[in-house]
Order: C-alpha cells, then structure tokens, then sequence
C-alpha cells in the first residue's frame, strides 16, 4: 500500500471531520446519472457545424460558433437536449459526497443533480448560480454553480464566456478563490485532460502557492510521473488507489452495486475518506479504543456521545442501551470478545495482541464513561473499584465535597502554581472557582484561557470555556452588579453574544466532537435522562405501593436511575464541564433523590418464602448520600423528607465514614472558601438534614456538635427541625450543650423556632447538674421570644443571677400560656395573681386545650390555691376547662374534641366508650396524618 497515497486520504479525513472540506464536482460525476460529457456535447454541435471544422480540438471555439450560427435559444436548446435537461436523477455518488460533510461544493455542471440530493437528504445550502446570489448566503454552506445555471440561463460554455467571465461573475470568482485559499479542496469526477480543471488550475495558480495547502485530485486513472509532477507543480495532489488497493482498505464494509467501472471505483475511494481507519474496523474495540483516546487530554467522558464513535457503515444494526452497569450494543464483535476473554488468560492474550491497548487507561476511561460491561465483557471489577484511588489522584471537588476547606485549599494552592498545560487540567481551577461561587474570577480565567487555546489549536478546550462562560453569565452579572470598578456589560459581552450553535459549526472539530457538544447545548441527552428518570421515579413509586399492598417486584429500576444521574454527573466534573445550573440537570437531581428515598421506603416483601426479596435499598451509601448533599436544594429535600414521612433512615458504613468525614472537614480550622456563601450553606444544610433523620446513627457526636456550633451563623438555613432532631437524638457533652445554647440564645434570628431545643438541652443540662453563666440581660430584655427563652433556660441559671432572671421573666412575659407555664414548671410561688387576672382576661377568647390541660394541672397543685377561684370562675363558661378539671365525669362527651382526650397521660381508656371511639374514628377521616400518627390512633382503636 503506497503510504504517500495513505497520507493523502488521511488528510482529506481530517478535513472532512473537521468541517473544513470543499469538494469541485465535475462531470464526471454527472456521467454516472446518464448525462453525457463535455466532449460528447461539442461532438453533437460538430456534427451540426460545417465539416470542415469536424477535426477542430478547440472545443470553446466549437461552442462559440455554434452559438454564433444558431442563436442563443438555439444553442441553450441544444446544450439542454444533450446533456438531459430534467431528465436525470442523482446517482450513488452525489450521496456519497455529502457524506464527507464538505463545507462547500462547487462545480462545473450545469445540471441540478446535487440540487436534487441536497432536497433527498434534506441537507441545507445556498445555491450560488449568479453573482447576485453572494449577498444572499444566509447557510454556513453553499453550493456554488461556477459556469452558472440553466435555471439563471448563464451556463459558461463558448469562448467568449471563458474570457468574460472574470468580468461576468467577479464575485463567484472571488469566493471561489477564497475557498481554495482557506479550505483543503478535493476534485471529484475530472480526468488529467479535462479542460475545466486546466482552466481552473491556470486560474488559481497564482494561490495554489508552495505555501498555500495543496488541493487534492480524486483520479481513478494511475498517473504516470509526468502527470503527477505536472499537478504537483500547480498545487495538485493525485488521490489515486486501483481497485485491489481500495477494496482491501474499505474491507467487506462496502457492499452498493449500483455502479461500475470508474464511477464504482471512485465511489470507493469516497468512502474509504469517510470511513478509513488506521486500525481495522473489523477489530472494532481495538478501533474505538485508538478513536477515543486520541482525545484523552482535552475529554475524558463523552457521555451518550460515545455512541458516535461506533462505525454507522456495518451492515449489522446497533442498539444503544446504557443500563445500570454499562452498556449494550448487541454487536456481535462484543459478543465474541466476551468469549474470548471470559477467563484471566483470555484477558492476557487479548492485551498482547493488541499492544496498543494499555490497561491502565482502558480502565479510567471506563470509570469517566460508566462503561463497567460492554455486552458481557466485565471491564471494571470490585478489585479496582477498591483500589481506584491509585488511579484517580483527588481533584479538588472531592475535597469541597467532604467539606475540607484545608486540603481545598492547599489543592487550589497547587492549582494556581501551575503552568497551563493545554490539557483539559488546566480547566479544574476555573471550574473549582465556580464550584466556590467566585463566578467572576472564574470567567475571567475562562476568558483569558481563551486566546491561549485558540493559538495551540485546542478547539475542545476552548469550546468547554466557552460553553463554561456562556454557562455561567448570569452569576457573574449578579454577583458585580453593584461593583462600580467593573463594565459589567462590557465584560460579559462576549458571553453573551455568544451563539454556541455558530461557534461550534465553525470549529475544526471531528464530527463525533461536534455532536457530542451539540448534544450538550441543545440539553439533547439532557432532556432525554430528564425524561427516562421522571419515568423511572415514577416505577419505583409504584413499587413502592404494592409493596405497602403485599405485592413484589424484581427490576433494577432505582440502579438504572441512579446510572443515569451518574454518567450525566461524572461528565460535568470529568470535563469539568459547568451543567449544574440548568433545569434538565436539576430535574435528573431531583427525580434520583425521589427514586432513592421511595426505594428505601419500600417495604421488604419476599416471594417463595425467603428465595426472592423485592429490590429495594436497604441503606444509603456514600453515593447516595453525597448526591443527596450536594445536588439538591435544601427546600426541596425538606419537601421530600416531609412528603415521604421520613423519620428514620438508615445509613450504610460507607455512608457513615462519609458522614463523619464531612463532620470532620467541616471542624478543621481552615480557611473559608466560599464566594458565594450559599453553595455552601445549602448542602450543610442538607448534610444536617439527613443526620437529623438518620436514627441510631454512630456519628462523631462531639465532631457534629463542634459543626453545628461553628457554622451556627447559618442556622437560618439550617432547619430548626434539624436542630431539633440532631438534639432530640444525639446527646452532646455538657460543654457542647452550654455552648450550642449560648449560640441559639444569641446568635438566632428567630430564637422562636428553637424553644423545643431550648428546652432538651435544658432538661439533659439539668440531669447532668450543669448551670448557665452567660446571661446578658441587656441582649434579652427587650426581645419578648428571647425573655421566653430566657424563661426556659431559668432552671440551670446560676444562683446569683436567679433573682434577676426570675424578676425579669415575671414581668416581661406577655404571654398567657408562657406566664402560666413558667410559674407553674419551675413551682414560683412569687407570681401576681393581678398579671395572672389580666393575661387570661386579655387572651380569653383564643384560650385552647393546651392552655386548659395546664391550668387543670396549676388547679390541682396546693402551691397554686389562690388561683382555684379565678380558674374555677372561668371553667364555668368553658366545655374543655371543665372537661379537664373532671375528665372521668365529665357529663357532656358529645362536646369532648380529640385533642383533648390526646392530652390526657390514660388517653387509651377513654377510647373504650363508644361516642369517644366514633369520634377518633371521624377524626382519622377527616385529617390528614403522617404515617407514625395515623398508626398510633389506630392504635388506640
């Protein structure tokens, strides 16, 4: 195989994948639909010239005075009648040029044969038939009719439009010189003697220059030495294979027989251009494995993209179907791979036929791109998955994501001592930058790479930062809106003005790149997981309920939703490609954490006795755990938490080491990294959240507290029902708990949603014999929800401070409920029966079972006699005062509303009588309970 030729072919590939291709279609390729050639239509006009010109080889002068004895409808007559005007249909070849993607087409024929492909393949170009036409282009690609149109009646033909035409069609000839200057041009359908390529070659030579790209001549005639100089010197490289050479490059892929002799065997040619790769295609994973890792320093994961590297020429049909542990093609070159290598030996022999396959690459690109399996083949095994740090060095995600400001810091540190390395590295800094909400310096990075990228010819990277700029516009227009130092508007401009569909169209880039990012910007595969997740929650829901019903299911529909999440996820960070900001992703986010937390919900059933158990996740691991943190919204995961009636999650050890490692990250004394506080306080947030829900859980209690204490300034975020969980259900030390009060006492902006846990760390300080010091009366004293926390705190108050507080409470509190409930718990006996008089008169009307249930207790109490008269005066005009002053005989049951019997310590008994049974019965009906309550009220039935 001659390597010159080789060298030649891969050349025109290059251009063909990198957009940058321009094919001149001769008539040649019209002879394959019928249409007759040049020589044979002024053979024609001969025949219908005096004889004695029938040896005249001037075939311009042959036209010219055809034209000049018949007239011009004549002679347009004539040209149209031989060469069949509206009578030809395109043949094989016209499709397999625009197979090559050629940026432009220009050609010699008058016919409109490509005209009719270009409509088959609903392919859009501008057609170009007359000067005019130019300022008309609106298409990135065009088709230019250069000796002009029967259409436009402008066909260049005679003697007088050769010499005229530089005066006829100015621009056209202008364009067309600009192609061949900027573009690599290949010939297609003309012969060594043909008169149109040597008037274009004279034309052009003064741009076809030694330093100009050479153009390209597809020949299936073999060039002697003297044609191959002869094109050589004018610019020309003869693209030529015979018909053996070709048919062992193309293989057995090719297989069309609508064609023959020459117009079969460029044909061949053309598709051995398309589809020519260095490694046969036979051997199909040693070819994908060569096509993917030539990109393996600008892109690490291609997503769905990956689908576009397989050969679309075979003739056996590929399915793509991505599942929970890779991938299925239903090839069958996979399917004998996994025989051959179905044993360690067959692994071995398989690396040594193919040295060019290296394991250790092999096997991170199957980590970047879910690729655990490929039809059987086992790729990734729990071996490597163990040891995958020795593969995978930690970026600095991985360390914002375990909360460690330390090691973030100290890995930003090395990140900006780096020189740029034109590799898809030099992109995490930026990307982390982001990830820490410094938008601007991070699109100022992204710009500033820009140029650098441009320069090396690194179109991938630079596409990513200006995807990444594009991305993240609005966050910086945010975040400086107010800075008076910045053009905001000047800055962003090129952000903004960025159409990404025309950039990309423009790039040199290899066709599966193109589509990859394509798919990217038009949020294509996006919106396809976006969907495929809704309908996966949606299964497992389902699942979820005929479980509760008794039933059971076997699928894998929760691995396959988390698979999704993962290969969209891993391609934002393994590209450090910024996609966490758009609404499809989000939705994958929010559809996972739903798919994941009905999954856990799904009660265990078994199917023939203990053989088959539904599926269902029985413990969140750090996966699970870590999406759940860092890809959701705090509201939304509250919703979740409250709409699942979740109270007790169980979590795996992997999610327990997780856990304490961000509890861990979150206590070091390193520096605050965050631009943009709430990418940070939302998935603390979430992080409390889920201990707050995870019962029996072994968490670092003293390292959880220090964090919650520490990043109490955002406890506006953090939900005081997490506060209240977290310290309902993990005891503190005692110096934890005076400190963690001391922070809701005076660091809380609304210390109201905090009086529950006020109120368990009092009680467990209280056991333990612990005293408040830090009372700062002028703080309080002003502050109506901060004196009834005061109030709560009064039992651990130290001695000297006592009567202070005491006097402060009993006179601030305005609070009926409050007053009554202080006195009554901390039996004070200094209270004023005047304020006690003047509070119940004032709230009166709004007095509820709580308020009633305490005064029965105060009524009952020796220490509290002097109000017997005030509470019995009011009881006669209340059912529920009375009620509770009397449960057992009390003479109207028909009046008794459940919340008030729920009150009562021998609730149960009440239950056996009828009228109170029917009332709890409507009360189930009529309410909306969560699923502890409703079973406790069943209970009682």
């Amino acid at each position: 195989m001659d390597k010159q030729q080789i060298s030649h072919l891969l050349h025109i590939q290059k251009a063909s994948r990198e957009n940058r291709l321009a094919i001149f279609v001769g008539a040649g390729v019209s002879r394959n639909s019928g249409i007759p050639t040049w020589n044979e239509l002024i053979e024609s006009m001969k025949a219908e010239l005096p004889e004695k010109l029938t040896n005249e080889m001037d075939a311009l002068k042959v036209a010219q005075l055809y034209k000049d004895s018949r007239g011009h409808k004549e002679y347009m007559d004539k040209v149209k009648e031989v060469l069949l005007y509206n009578k030809a249909v395109p043949n094989r070849l016209h499709k397999s040029i625009l197979l090559l993607n050629p940026c432009h087409i220009i050609t010699t024929n008058y016919d409109d044969l490509i005209e009719q492909e270009l409509i088959n393949q609903f392919t859009q170009y501008d057609i170009v038939r007359e000067d005019k036409d130019i300022p008309q282009i609106a298409y990135p690609n065009v088709l230019v009719k250069m000796h002009g149109d029967y259409i436009t009646d402008n066909i260049v033909l005679t003697e007088t439009d050769y010499y005229n035409y530089p005066k006829n069609f100015p621009l056209i000839r202008a364009f067309v010189q600009s192609i061949f200057a900027s573009k690599l041009v290949l010939f297609v359908g003309f012969s060594f003697a043909d008169l149109n390529l040597k008037m274009i070659l004279n034309e052009l030579q003064n741009i076809l220059s030694e330093n100009m790209q050479r153009a390209y001549l597809l020949s299936c005639e073999e060039p002697d030495f003297v044609t191959k100089q002869y094109f050589e010197k004018k610019g020309i490289n003869i693209l030529y294979f015979s018909e053996k050479e070709i048919d062992v490059i193309n293989g057995k892929e090719y297989n069309p027989d609508d064609l023959n002799g020459i117009g079969r065997l460029t044909d061949k040619i053309l598709y051995s251009i398309n589809n020519y790769s260095k490694i046969p295609k036979q051997d199909l994973s040693a070819y994908l494995y060569d096509r993917v890792m030539s990109y393996s320093q600008e892109l690490r994961s291609f997503g769905d993209g990956l689908r576009y590297f397989f050969p679309q020429d075979r003739s056996e049909r590929m399915f793509w179907n991505t599942h929970s542990c890779g991938l299925q093609t239903g090839l069958s070159d996979f399917k004998e791979l996994a025989k051959q290598v179905k044993t360690n030996q067959g692994k071995r022999q398989y690396l040594i036929s193919h040295p060019k396959i290296q394991l250790k690459p092999l096997l991170k690109f199957a980590c970047y791109n879910y690729l655990y399996e490929i039809d059987g083949i086992k790729i990734i095994d729990s071996k490597f998955i163990k040891n995958a740090n020795h593969y995978f060095p930690k970026i600095t995600l991985y360390y914002l994501h375990h909360f460690s400001s330390t090691d973030a810091c100290k890995s930003l540190k090395l990140l900006r001592e780096k020189d740029i390395q034109y590799t898809l590295n030099d992109l995490e800094l930026p990307f982390t930058l982001y990830q820490l909400g410094d938008y601007w310096e991070a699109y100022r990075m992204y710009r500033e790479l820009l140029s650098q990228y441009w320069q090396r010819k690194k179109y991938i990277l630079y596409f990513i930062c200006r995807y990444n700029m594009w991305s993240i516009k609005g966050h910086v227009a945010f975040q400086k809106i107010w800075d008076e130092t910045i053009d905001i508007n000047k800055e962003l401009k090129l952000a903004e003005e960025s159409d990404l569909d025309d950039i990309l169209r423009k790039l040199p880039l290899d066709i599966e790149i193109k589509n990859i990012f394509q798919d990217l910007i038009s949020y294509r595969d996006f919106g396809k997981h976006n969907v495929r997740t809704e309908q996966l929650k949606g299964e497992i829901l389902k699942q979820r309920k005929s479980a509760e019903r008794g039933g059971w299911s076997i699928n894998n529909n929760i691995t396959v939703l988390m698979s999704l999440y993962q290969r969209e996820s891993v391609f934002s960070w393994a590209n450090y490609i910024i996609c966490d900001n758009n609404g499809y992703y989000k939705s994958i986010c929010n559809n996972t954490a739903s798919g994941i937390l009905n999954s856990f919900l799904t009660p265990q059933t078994e199917f023939l006795g203990k053989k088959i158990k539904s599926t269902k996740i029985n413990e969140l691991n750090d996966f699970m755990l870590e999406m759940l943190v860092f890809d959701m919204d705090n509201k939304k995961l509250q919703n979740l938490f409250k709409n699942y009636e979740i109270f007790n999650l169980k979590i795996s050890e992997s999610g327990l080491t997780y856990i304490n490692l961000c509890l861990k990250g979150l206590t070091d004394n390193g520096q605050f990294l965050y631009k943009d506080e709430s990418r940070f306080y939302i998935p603390l947030s979430n992080l409390m959240l889920i201990i707050s829900k995870s019962q029996k859980l072994n968490v670092d209690i003293n390292l959880l507290y220090q964090a919650v204490i520490k990043y109490w300034k955002y406890e506006q975020q953090i939900s005081s029902n997490s506060i209240e969980c977290i310290v309902n259900q993990f005891t503190p030390c005692k110096e934890e708990a005076l400190k963690l009060l001391e922070s809701i006492l005076y660091h809380s902006a609304n210390i109201n949603e905090y009086f529950r846990s006020i109120y368990i760390l009092v009680e467990y300080l209280k056991k333990q014999g612990q005293i408040f010091t830090d009372i700062r009366m002028n703080e309080l004293i002003n502050n109506q929800d901060k004196i009834k926390a005061l109030s709560l705190i009064y039992p651990i108050v130290q001695e000297k401070e006592k009567i202070n507080v005491l006097d402060c409470c009993l006179k601030m509190i305005n609070s009926f409920y409050d007053y009554i409930y202080f006195i009554y718990s901390n039996n004070i006996i200094e209270y004023s029966i005047e304020k006690f008089k003047e509070l119940l008169e004032i709230e009166k009307k709004s007095i509820n079972e709580s308020h009633c249930y305490l005064l029965s207790k105060i009524r009952k109490d020796n220490n509290f006699q002097d109000l017997n008269v005030i509470i019995d005066d009011f009881a006669q005009n209340n059912d529920c005062m009375q009620f509770f002053l009397s449960p057992d005989n009390y003479s109207s049951p028909e009046k008794v509303e459940i919340d008030w019997i729920l009150k009562l310590e021998n609730r149960a008994d009440f239950f056996k009588n009828e009228i109170y049974r029917n009332k709890l019965k409507e009360y189930i009906k009529v309410n909306t309970l969560n699923k502890e309550s409703l079973n406790y009220l069943v209970g009682l039935l």
